[in-house]
């Protein structure tokens, strides 16, 4: 529970899915012998709200503010990019960890890199592009990495490359692309598209089927641009709404009806 200091809904909401996001809680002792004033400060807020205590987040969000300038407008700005802005704000002081959760190639191992923050365990999905020409057998392989995708994601499997030129043989339309995840993230942020209506709190993401657990909604005002964030986080067997510092019990219909961002766990393997 985050009191809202004015036009802070968007910020307080993208914390709420962050610190209800159990993976994230097992790395924290890790890091808390830390002595940096932003790794103090997010660890206090973080405690507090899993205990159901009011917090203040004056302090913290100065610190978000001073990473992330933008901020500073002191205006509603948009929610996802506060999950993005505050998991890169995270990046600055949780402990390196070993890599636990890779599946692709070599090259690519090398490019995620055998220690990384645990943010990046957590959110971050790496995709493996590799395309290859069925002309000449010459193969790139790209990697790219992201915190989220769009509800319409379809981009894994083949795909053909229409006026692609291969570099080795310099044909065209010989190149076919084949993408994969090469690292599966922990929980993983689906950002949902304004036309979408969600049903399901379930998502299946390559060879894994993930589960909400948070959903931060954005309810529309009168006003063109203008709007509030809260958001329904999923709690001992029941879905609770937490608007700013209130919280009160609530229904998956109601809870995923305006869903804006939705913060999913690992749950199965696919057969």
């Amino acid at each position: 529970m985050i009191l809202n200091k004015g036009n802070t809904c968007y910020l307080s909401a993208a914390l709420q899915c962050i610190v209800w996001t159990n993976s994230i809680e097992r790395y924290i002792r890790r890091s808390t012998q830390q002595t940096k004033k932003e790794a103090i400060l997010f660890y206090k807020l973080f405690s507090r709200v899993r205990n159901s205590v009011v917090c203040d987040p004056d302090e913290l969000y100065k610190q978000i503010r001073i990473f992330y300038k933008p901020f500073n407008n002191k205006e509603q700005n948009d929610a996802h990019e506060a999950v993005i802005v505050i998991i890169e704000y995270l990046r600055t002081f949780m402990t390196p960890i070993p890599n636990t959760r890779y599946v692709g190639s070599r090259e690519g191992c090398l490019s995620w890199g055998e220690r990384h923050s645990i943010v990046d365990e957590i959110y971050k999905v790496q995709f493996e592009n590799r395309i290859q020409c069925m002309h000449c057998n010459h193969v790139i392989l790209k990697h790219e990495c992201t915190y989220g995708l769009y509800d319409t994601f379809t981009g894994l499997g083949n795909h053909t490359l229409p006026g692609y030129i291969c570099d080795m043989c310099h044909r065209t339309n010989t190149c076919s692309e084949y993408v994969s995840v090469s690292h599966y993230p922990q929980t993983l942020i689906i950002r949902v598209r304004p036309t979408t209506n969600i049903h399901n709190l379930t998502f299946r993401f390559g060879i894994f089927i993930y589960t909400a657990f948070a959903v931060c909604r954005y309810i529309p005002c009168g006003k063109k641009d203008s709007g509030h964030y809260n958001v329904g986080v999923f709690q001992e067997g029941k879905w609770k709404l937490v608007d700013d510092d209130v919280v009160t019990t609530s229904n998956v219909d109601d809870i995923l009806r305006d869903a804006s961002i939705m913060f999913l766990t690992l749950d199965s393997r696919v057969e």
